[in-house]
């Protein structure tokens, strides 16, 4: 199994969405299988500019040498998606929503006639055939919740690119003190092992 791990944590140390996605990429990817880490911090995606929006809307055979440079990041983080059999990002809660640094990504890798296209007046994803996990983490919000516009948002624009096959390891409480902590940590320890095992039916 091929793995893409996606870190979009501004932290380091402490991080919990970097320390369990990891945990799980490398459990679903199993002994034979591989990772592939890509991590918005140590090599940040920039923000589309006006030229790359240019780039974008204009089609493969009218595409400059200055076009196809702006496009090279874009077309390299495509083909890293589409190489993966399975998706892992781990996505703390930023004021309620996403790091930016992932929105920047999801901006590069959501393109059309690459990940998506539009046939009879309707998208279709061309990103079909993968599983994603989100690994979530937040301080205090309930995680699908009325105020976490980031699962919500993540599960729509995967989807749209054809990826529905999704699963949510929720790490809640993290800012409610030690006890909090501890026991969010085992809840998320017993998830992980019970995704690994899906993962890999011939474990169970």
């Amino acid at each position: 199994m091929s793995v893409l791990l996606v870190h979009s944590s501004s932290r380091i140390a402490g991080s919990f969405s970097r320390e369990y996605a990891e945990r799980l990429a490398n459990g679903l990817a199993g002994e034979g299988g591989a990772v592939v880490t890509r991590d918005l911090l140590a090599t940040s995606v920039p923000h589309l500019s006006s030229a790359m929006v240019f780039a974008i809307f204009t089609p493969d055979e009218a595409l400059t040498e200055a076009d196809r440079a702006e496009l090279a990041l874009s077309d390299e983080l495509i083909a890293e998606l589409l190489a993966a059999d399975t998706i892992v990002i781990g996505v703390p809660t930023y004021n309620f929503t996403i790091p930016s640094s992932l929105k920047a990504w999801i901006d590069h890798v959501a393109r059309r006639g690459k990940t998506f296209r539009y046939k009879d007046n309707a998208p279709v994803g061309l990103a079909a055939g993968r599983t994603a996990y989100l690994v979530r983490t937040t301080g205090g919000i309930e995680i699908d919740g009325p105020m976490d516009f980031a699962t919500s948002y993540l599960k729509a624009i995967l989807g749209f690119i054809g990826i529905t096959d999704m699963h949510v390891l929720a790490i809640g409480k993290l800012a409610f003190g030690d006890e909090a902590v501890a026991a969010s940590r085992a809840a998320a320890e017993a998830v992980i092992s019970e995704m690994v095992v899906a993962g890999h039916p011939h474990m169970s």
